[in-house]
């Protein structure tokens, strides 16, 4: 094979276009892995060691949680969705935008509608956030070494 012909996998992921049903299942999967590992790993140091009312202490097991579960979602994303080694900045750059997006999309819900506004933006955040992130970590594959 030469230095120009894609990898086999890039080329069946290029043919299959953005909308790879099985792709977006398998992404669908690790997402809801991600969430899991993320959610465990904040709950398991609120067990551990209680924050009361230190904000900052909620705020620093909510980033070690994301951290995890962003390290896992990059290796099982690069060898399980996408079946191409993903690039670590590039996957963050692609998770920092969405993170920044569902964040702003959450705050602009809640100060429209209030409290009860708050779950209904959390939830188009995360609808717009995947579909970014999708396509983001899709382009990632499109540009890296198939596994």
């Amino acid at each position: 094979m030469s230095l120009d012909e894609p990898p086999k996998v890039l080329e069946q992921q290029r043919r299959a276009g953005p909308l790879d049903p099985y792709q977006l299942l398998r992404f669908v999967i690790v997402g809801g892995v991600n969430v899991s590992i993320d959610l465990g790993v904040f709950l398991i140091l609120i067990r551990l060691h209680p924050t009361g009312h230190a904000w900052w202490l909620g705020g620093l097991y909510s980033v070690l949680g994301w951290i995890a579960g962003s390290l896992v979602g990059w290796r099982l994303h690069s060898h399980f969705t996408f079946r191409a080694r993903l690039h670590l900045l590039g996957f963050y750059a692609v998770t920092g935008t969405t993170l920044v997006l569902q964040y702003s999309l959450s705050a602009i819900a809640t100060s429209i509608w209030g409290n009860s506004g708050a779950l209904g933006g959390k939830l188009l955040a995360i609808a717009v956030a995947g579909s970014f992130n999708y396509l983001g970590y899709q382009w990632l594959a499109s540009r890296s070494v198939s596994e």
